[in-house]
């Protein structure tokens, strides 16, 4: 008669503990037999993630202190302290009375000083009178422009002025070319192309983005039109 064979069973008590930054999971088998239970290596997976107030995560530092720049941007401007002006030696200043921010110059340098050629080629062509209509509407538009600097400047942007609609343009290319021209108002006119094997994708539009600054970091959704076409 055969020797009867003891089933092996198993059970597993696990027991979740949730730590303020982290969930570890403790797992300890027990096996119902004679023999030694096996080294049983433990996995432990930590991650602390940070939340702006809208529920955005911030997976690092860089873009924690960007997201706090921003924020601090979008400040200046409903304050005041960020208004396109013509100071008294002619040229284009983004920030009036802002105080000094080295993030918040570098931002602005690019486009201060195309405009200030744009206004001084303006003077040239027009040597009995300024142009003020031209000039305002300019002015109009980098005032529209500010609000998305700060994304704008993070993808290496090429900034022109369109001579017929006194619109500030905005090239940015990557997989392929996204253009988009911002005027007096909240309105983005964008336009982005892509090369393929056979032609070309083109995808254009306008976006309303409303008055609100604050909506002004949903540029990211145009900007993010150069990785939708594969």
């Amino acid at each position: 008669m055969s020797k009867k064979t003891e089933d092996r069973t198993s059970t597993v008590h696990a027991d979740p503990y949730y730590l303020k930054d982290s969930f570890v999971n403790f797992a300890k088998p027990t096996y119902l037999q004679k023999k030694q239970t096996q080294k049983i290596i433990k996995s432990e997976f930590r991650c602390v993630v940070t939340y702006t107030k809208d529920h955005t995560e911030l997976d690092n530092n860089g873009d924690h202190n960007f997201f706090d720049e921003r924020l601090s941007w979008y400040e200046s401007i409903e304050t005041g302290s960020l208004k396109p002006s013509i100071d008294e030696a002619g040229h284009v200043r983004l920030r009036a009375n802002s105080p000094r921010n080295s993030q918040h110059e570098q931002w602005c340098e690019q486009i201060e000083t195309i405009a200030t050629q744009w206004l001084d080629r303006k003077l040239y062509e027009n040597t009995q009178s300024l142009d003020s209509e031209s000039i305002n509407s300019m002015l109009m538009a980098l005032g529209q422009l500010t609000r998305y600097l700060p994304d704008l400047q993070q993808r290496q942007p090429n900034y022109f002025l369109d001579v017929a609609t006194h619109k500030i343009g905005v090239t940015i290319q990557n997989e392929g070319t996204l253009t988009l021209l911002i005027g007096g108002n909240s309105e983005v006119e964008y336009s982005y192309a892509q090369r393929q094997e056979k032609g070309t994708v083109r995808i254009s539009g306008i976006a309303k983005l409303t008055t609100n600054i604050r909506n002004s970091k949903n540029i990211w959704k145009l900007l993010n039109l150069q990785g939708i076409v594969k």
